[in-house]
């Protein structure tokens, strides 16, 4: 999940060469094959593939770049055998300096996903499930339950949950000072593109866009 570019013409994403195990069967092989998901860039030609993570404990997902195209976000799931947590990262556009920026919970308990950087580069968006409220979607067993979009500082400190709690509320996308994503709330009967204010705090949204999906600024 995730794919960005820089301005220089690179596309960044995640994924891995190969299975480290190709006919897994043992949880310790489904974990081996998980793990080996790592971040990449490569220019729109296909050329110059570069390989910016190598963490054979984490997998990598949903890939981002700032606007200025010198820093990549990322969500990793780090996979232990009794308890896979989450976190967000945050590196140089080629590798280095990779720096945890915040931990989240368990996939689908309090998971962390979809990070963005701010326009200045001092902050991260990103959305955190949240089990301590009901379903959006009770009649489907396979639905996710909430997200909240938060934000904060590249330093850890200053978090902030910029909507409020109960729909599901994911992907962000960071231009000036707001927040667009997509929000799905059973109990508003919406599906479509919301946004908030990147200073507030548990807001209330602007609904902008009924039936929109995944909305993204134009740079």
């Amino acid at each position: 999940g995730g794919v960005d570019w820089d301005p220089d013409g690179f596309v960044y994403f995640a994924g891995k060469e190969k299975d480290l195990v190709a006919n897994p069967t043992t949880p310790a092989d489904f974990i081996a094959n998980a793990g080996a998901n790592d971040v990449y860039k490569v220019r729109l030609d296909g050329t110059a593939l570069q390989m910016l993570t190598n963490t054979p404990s984490r997998g990598e997902a949903d890939v981002s770049v700032s606007e200025d195209g010198s820093l990549v976000a990322f969500g990793a799931l780090v996979i232990e055998p009794s308890n896979d947590y989450s976190e967000i990262w945050v590196t140089n556009s080629d590798g280095s300096n990779p720096q945890l920026v915040y931990v989240g919970g368990k996939p689908g308990v309090s998971s962390v996903h979809d990070p963005e950087i701010s326009p200045d580069n001092t902050k991260v968006v990103f959305s955190r499930v949240n089990s301590d409220v009901p379903p959006n979607f009770p009649d489907n067993p396979a639905a996710n339950t909430a997200h909240d979009i938060y934000s904060v500082g590249m330093d850890g400190t200053g978090l902030a949950r910029l909507t409020r709690p109960g729909p599901i509320s994911i992907i962000p996308d960071w231009r000036d000072n707001s927040i667009l994503y997509l929000e799905l709330n059973d109990m508003a009967n919406y599906l479509g593109a919301s946004m908030v204010s990147a200073n507030g705090i548990e807001q209330a949204p602007r609904r902008i866009g009924l039936g929109a999906n995944a909305p993204k600024w134009i740079p």
